[in-house]
């Protein structure tokens, strides 16, 4: 079911009984049980608390966004919680932060933050244009990253898409890193001591790290030399600054 909602087109949802359709913020932190779900409308996130799903819940972003206007991350995934994030409308879809009083300035927050022992699969959609980064991977997470992308994103520090950090592991099997900046390393991917990352398919391209005070190091991917261990078999790594 979410190969089928990543990759055709199922003329929103209405000829799946099994997708249950989501219009507003509050039917969204509702959820209470695993199952698949699909919004019909953007949902703005208000109460100043990142949405946090239920364990086996698969999200459809259909073509819609979700926006936290609040100083935080706009999805936290839970300990122990195993969340999935697909889109059918390709990846027009957005897990993104607000702008502060509809001016120019946006909230703080990443896009996805997992927490200890939860897991992360996104097969579609955009998380992008947040201001702390798009991904972050804590210790003992694991994200699974199979398609969509990770786009715009920035941080005052390290891993400006993701940050893998120890104790994580981080697989992309497909999608796109692109367009992120972080102020120290890893403008595409910061891989933390102790972590493991893995890329057989995708790609990281048009990422900078970039400091005007000090040096800043892997445009597209840093390593830590205590890194368990970086494996790439596929995709490309290509036009990153540094």
């Amino acid at each position: 079911q979410v190969a089928l909602a990543a990759n055709e087109d199922l003329s929103s949802h209405t000829n799946h009984d099994d997708w249950t359709a989501i219009s507003t913020a509050t039917e969204l932190t509702g959820i209470d049980k695993a199952g698949n779900y699909y919004l019909t409308d953007n949902v703005t996130l208000t109460e100043n608390e990142a949405w946090k799903p239920a364990d086996g819940v698969v999200l459809c972003l259909n073509g819609k966004s979700i926006q936290a206007s609040g100083n935080f991350d706009v999805i936290t995934v839970n300990n122990g919680v195993t969340f999935t994030l697909c889109d059918c409308s390709g990846d027009s879809g957005k897990i993104t932060n607000g702008y502060k009083d509809g001016g120019s300035q946006k909230y703080p927050g990443r896009g996805v933050s997992v927490s200890k022992n939860g897991t992360f699969t996104m097969y579609g959609g955009s998380i992008t244009d947040n201001t702390e980064g798009g991904v972050f991977v804590g210790s003992n997470r694991t994200f699974t990253m199979n398609g969509g992308s990770i786009t715009g994103n920035t941080v005052t520090g390290s891993g400006g898409g993701v940050y893998v950090a120890s104790g994580a592991e981080f697989t992309m099997n497909g999608g796109e890193i692109t367009g992120n900046t972080s102020s120290s390393y890893g403008g595409g991917v910061y891989v933390c001591n102790g972590a493991k990352f893995t890329m057989t398919d995708g790609s990281i391209t048009g990422n900078a790290a970039s400091s005007n005070e000090n040096k800043s190091y892997g445009g597209g991917v840093y390593v830590q030399k205590d890194a368990i261990k970086f494996t790439m078999t596929g995709g490309s790594i290509t036009g990153n600054k540094a």
